[in-house]
């Protein structure tokens, strides 16, 4: 995970990342986001809720318009996102 982060947040030019595999979990709908990097993990959660990785080394990521919904600390710079997978109808 840490070669994902650094590859991907040092090239400025790098705006779509293509889902991959990093370790052994699949990523998907990997994104940058200012001061880090985060990605979905396919299959994680269930009909409400998707889990993933968020890469912050400076502070705890903030929560955002992509409906990430908290995040606790996984190990270094390395957080455990919990978003909404499934939005409820208005």
């Amino acid at each position: 995970m840490e070669r994902l982060a650094q590859r991907y947040l040092t090239n400025a030019e790098a705006e779509l990342i293509p889902s991959q595999w990093v370790g052994f979990y699949y990523a998907k709908h990997i994104r940058k986001f200012p001061g880090g990097l985060k990605f979905e993990i396919c299959d994680s959660g269930g009909i409400f809720f998707g889990y993933g990785f968020a890469y912050s080394p400076n502070q705890p990521p903030a929560y955002d318009e992509d409906d990430w919904i908290d995040y606790s600390r996984f190990s270094g710079s390395w957080y455990v996102g919990r978003y909404f997978a499934m939005k409820p109808p208005l």
